[in-house]
């Protein structure tokens, strides 16, 4: 219909973002965005809020025997995700053993996810124990959720906030591709205004703040040296936008000519050379970030043998949701909207719910 509506997108985005991530690592939805809050759901919440104070606290606490693990509320929570991701994994070994994959009314694990590609490579060499296996799926589900729920916020923030027309210029170039369904629809040489936006979200609002290393033998820094075995701590998110600093090597300025302390949301847009006032007609393209894992510049995703392992996730669920978000509706504040601070934690979050008026776009 042509109502209005008005959505707290963070806790949508939140629900979005576990259930994807449920699909690829386990093949199970969780349907949190159209069921009430599961068991399941509320404990990857309070593992997810819990993670941000063992990461800023001076002491480990729940190291403490015994009792660690339940101080801050997170225990009860991990050891219940641990025992059903333990169940999931058991039934696809028992599936995978019994030949019994094809069953439809089973609960089974099915098609192509990590579970699975994990389980057929178990006789390998490098085959993950179980105990790493379950780990890393209780990390894809808390690394993936709160990265792409914070980004997809920023995305929308930046939009509702915008005062240069970017919302309806984004709207114009998604619906002018006509009916976008799959991951080439959205790629970058169709859509290079949305991934020009998306790129400096990630650069801007870098949703994890640092990179954590270890030196493997001893490193010259200027003057200094850094000893073997150091951990080091990089404040990748701050770098980005220190105005003290030269820009990155491989981050453009943009039409504009801004710095990278500042957000330009058309930075990475190569505008046609015979026009350049970056008008709805000018021909242009995006000029794709090198965010491989060698690339000292772009470091959304890391650096080295640490880089993201969902990186291919993330360039696949964040541009979906926002071209089915823009080329539907028109996005607002509520008037009446208290403004939003930052929680400097691990993402950088909002420090309240972000609501945004929804209404239908009108489409010529």
């Amino acid at each position: 219909d042509n109502s209005t509506v008005v959505v707290k997108v963070n806790q949508d985005f939140t629900s979005y973002s576990m259930d994807i991530t449920s699909l690829v690592v386990l093949g199970q939805d969780l349907d949190s965005l159209r069921q009430q809050m599961t068991r399941t759901v509320q404990d990857l919440i309070t593992v997810l809020e819990g993670g941000y104070l063992r990461a800023l606290v001076p002491f480990p606490f729940w190291k403490i025997p015994w009792i660690g693990q339940y101080l801050d509320g997170v225990g009860w929570s991990r050891a219940r995700l641990l025992k059903s991701l333990c169940e999931l994994v058991e039934e696809e070994e028992s599936s995978s053993s019994s030949n019994n994959n094809d069953d439809e009314s089973s609960n089974k694990i099915k098609s192509d996810t990590f579970v699975k590609r994990v389980l057929q490579d178990k006789q390998g060499t490098k085959a993950l124990s179980r105990d790493e296996l379950v780990g890393n799926l209780l990390t894809f589900f808390v690394a993936g959720t709160d990265t792409s729920t914070t980004t997809l916020c920023n995305c929308i923030y930046m939009l509702v906030t915008d005062k240069t027309g970017l919302q309806d210029e984004l709207a114009q170039e998604i619906l002018s591709n006509g009916d976008v369904q799959t991951l080439e629809d959205v790629s970058s040489n169709r859509l290079p205004r949305l991934w020009s936006f998306l790129y400096e979200v990630h650069r801007y609002y870098m949703p994890f703040p640092f990179l954590m290393f270890c030196t493997d033998k001893p490193v010259k820094l200027y003057d200094t040296t850094i000893p073997q075995n150091t951990e080091i701590l990089a404040l990748m998110r701050h770098a980005g936008r220190n105005p003290d600093a030269p820009p990155p090597a491989d981050v453009p300025m943009g039409p504009r000519d801004a710095p990278c302390f500042t957000f330009c949301p058309r930075r990475f847009l190569v505008i046609d050379e015979n026009n350049n006032n970056n008008n709805n007609n000018t021909t242009v393209e995006a000029k794709v970030p090198d965010s491989s894992r060698t690339n000292p510049s772009f470091l959304t995703f890391g650096y080295g043998p640490r880089f993201c392992v969902g990186k291919e996730l993330a360039d696949a669920v964040i541009p979906m949701a926002l071209v089915a978000i823009l080329s539907n509706f028109e996005l607002s504040l509520p008037p009446n909207h208290k403004p939003l601070g930052r929680l400097l934690g691990l993402a950088e979050k909002f420090d309240g719910d972000l609501e945004i008026i929804l209404t239908p776009r009108r489409k010529q």
